[in-house]
């Protein structure tokens, strides 16, 4: 008696079940299009975001320059991946782009006679002193090179520059190294 209740059970439970998975095939979402269906779940928004960065994978630019003054100069230039800002744009149907600038850096080891005199390291922080906060926070160092034609026996000249992505403002700096290692900065007066 307990086994034919118990089969009469289960066939009711697995009846109650299949009844169940056949009343849950999506017809009331049948006529509706994939964003209506997103935006009711409130998920449109995470499938509408694009990210992206700039530069996409990791850049390293090695120079090793030596000069015939006595100088000998080597840069490693390279992009901070946990060092980025972003803008946001929107474009055509609300979808959002999160573009993420990364910031560069560059270590400079600066040698006078096979001598170390300098090793530091170039970065935007460095000419915080020269720029406003804004310009600052959104500018990347686009290069960092040697000035040949302005070195001389006794200075070191490097030349760097900064860009706000996506505009044509931009501020050049000349980088100052004498033969004891004192570095000067100031802003290039032609730009």
């Amino acid at each position: 008696m307990f086994k034919t209740l118990f089969n009469s059970r289960l066939i009711v439970l697995i009846f109650i079940f299949v009844i169940s998975l056949i009343s849950c095939d999506g017809r009331d979402r049948k006529y509706m299009n994939n964003t209506e269906i997103l935006q009711e779940n409130n998920l449109l928004n995470k499938f509408s975001e694009q990210v992206k960065f700039v530069p996409n994978s990791p850049v390293a630019i090695n120079t090793d320059t030596i000069l015939s003054n006595g100088f000998n100069v080597k840069i490693n230039y390279r992009s901070i991946e946990n060092n980025a800002f972003y803008k946001v744009t929107k474009k055509e149907k609300d979808s959002i782009i999160k573009m993420n600038y990364k910031n560069f850096e560059a270590h400079i080891e600066v040698f006078k006679d096979d001598t170390p005199i300098n090793q530091s390291t170039i970065n935007k922080l460095l000419f915080s002193e020269f720029e406003n906060a804004s310009f600052s926070n959104q500018a990347i160092m686009q290069y960092v090179w040697v000035d040949h034609n302005k070195s001389s026996d006794d200075v070191l000249y490097l030349n760097t520059s900064f860009n706000i992505p996506e505009t044509e403002t931009f501020k050049d700096f000349i980088v100052a190294i004498d033969k004891k290692g004192t570095i000067r900065i100031e802003q290039n007066p032609t730009c």
